[in-house]
């Protein structure tokens, strides 16, 4: 008997994965394809498609910052691929919905999601998801202040994606570690590992990729105090994170524009630079940018004697601070120590695993002999 639904299940298939493989040239036309493709999934009551379906614009939603409709889609796709034991679908949601919590205020259950995810990869001999995951588990590291955990998950980013000969996961990573070089001031290496992460996004046309390389050089060039190849950089990514709607990106960017604006003292333009970042942040709930930005107008406008405006920003920064400091704080020093039990215990697996190796070749080599 043949399978009627057959033709639906390649038509879904296909739109999903035009939908993937276009999402950095066209994203808005991925959403419309992917909403498509779980309209069509529900129809035929297909869990497994249903869940993909739901995934990718779980995927989609968190590129563009709207974070309640991403954790959403993807919170309804870890129901359906638990329905049917589908693990690798089960880490991809969780991957997005870690994503979500680390860039607004969740940095712990951020952390706990992500590494799940990466177990799940793991275990599935995954290292192309492996890379992609454990890239943003550095991010997560850097955010609460671990730079220690941030480079090694960096540098294992890098090898998987290596390992799969992938240089976009590749070159994602260069611009992570070449960040947090420069925080060590380690320029030399970080301008050299920024330039190749460019050479890379030049070659494999990832346009979202290339602005946040961009903006990594112009970083470095901000630090090493060459303010006019910098604000390009800023600008031109900028200009890129809007084509691909790269919401946090840009206003990472702004911010960054304003606090060069300020340092050649130029108020006006740093306070509308910081400004527009800071009503993207607001908008669209990115807790980061948004504390940065408040407190970038409180310097500005206390550097324009413009007392009230300053001390209103302050009070904003303030609050906002202690606000993500009393609901994460004790969340993430109970949780920190479970996160650095599975680091350990991975490790010590890994060595009794060596062990073994070593121990199966040497009786292999006492029975020859």
């Amino acid at each position: 008997m043949i399978d009627q639904s057959l033709p639906q299940t390649e038509a879904i298939n296909k739109l999903l994965n035009n939908a993937y493989n276009n999402r950095s040239l066209d994203l808005p036309n991925s959403i419309v394809l992917a909403k498509k493709a779980l309209h069509l999934s529900r129809n035929l009551n297909n869990q497994q498609l249903i869940g993909r379906s739901l995934n990718q614009l779980g995927l989609y939603y968190m590129i563009i910052s709207d974070y309640a409709n991403s954790t959403k889609h993807a919170t309804e796709a870890v129901a359906c691929f638990t329905i049917i034991d589908d693990q690798l679908g089960i880490a991809d949601s969780k991957y997005t919905i870690g994503s979500v919590h680390y860039k607004t205020d969740n940095y712990h259950e951020g952390l706990i999601c992500l590494i799940e995810a990466f177990r799940i990869y793991k275990k599935h001999g995954d290292f192309k998801n492996q890379s992609k995951v454990g890239k943003a588990i550095g991010t997560a590291y850097e955010y609460i202040g671990d730079q220690s955990n941030a480079f090694k998950s960096y540098k294992e980013a890098v090898k998987n994606a290596r390992k799969v000969n992938c240089i976009n996961l590749e070159s994602n990573v260069y611009n992570n570690l070449s960040g947090l070089l420069l925080k060590n001031n380690k320029t030399s290496y970080a301008i050299k590992m920024i330039e190749h992460s460019i050479k890379l996004k030049k070659e494999s046309g990832d346009t979202r990729g290339y602005g946040f390389a961009i903006y990594g050089r112009g970083k470095i060039y901000f630090a090493l105090g060459d303010f006019e190849k910098a604000e390009n950089d800023f600008l031109t990514a900028i200009t890129t994170y809007n084509k691909v709607i790269e919401i946090m990106g840009a206003c990472m960017a702004y911010n960054k524009l304003g606090k060069l604006y300020l340092k050649q003292d130029q108020l006006d333009k740093a306070e509308q630079a910081v400004l527009t970042g800071l009503n993207l942040s607001i908008k669209y709930n990115i807790t980061i940018t948004k504390i940065k930005g408040y407190h970038q107008l409180y310097i500005i406008y206390k550097k324009a004697n413009q007392i009230e405006s300053a001390f209103k920003y302050l009070e904003l920064y303030l609050t906002e601070k202690e606000l993500i400091m009393n609901t994460q704080t004790q969340q993430v020093m109970d949780n920190y120590s479970l996160i650095n039990k599975t680091n350990v215990l991975e490790h010590e697996a890994l060595l009794q695993k060596e062990k073994q190796k070593i121990i199966e070749k040497k009786t292999r080599t006492i029975k020859k002999h």
